[in-house]
């Protein structure tokens, strides 16, 4: 089951996985909502001894680059 918000009337509707993707109306505003995919299940946290990737903005800020003028 899926549940999400009306964008127009911010109404909490719930509606069976295999409607993701199609229109539905809404049960209080009654505009047309497409429903969302099912969430995706959480990633799984790296396996003892492996490290996560760095994010690049850490990379770039762990450089040293100095963006001052001169």
């Amino acid at each position: 089951m899926i549940s999400f918000f009306c964008p127009f009337c911010k109404h909490v509707l719930k509606a069976p996985d295999e409607l993701a993707g199609q229109s539905i109306p809404c049960e209080q505003c009654k505009l047309d909502i497409r429903v969302p995919s099912p969430a995706a299940p959480p990633a799984a946290a790296p396996a003892a001894g492996q490290t996560s990737p760095t994010p690049w903005w850490k990379r770039l800020l762990g450089r040293g680059e100095s963006h001052a003028g001169g």
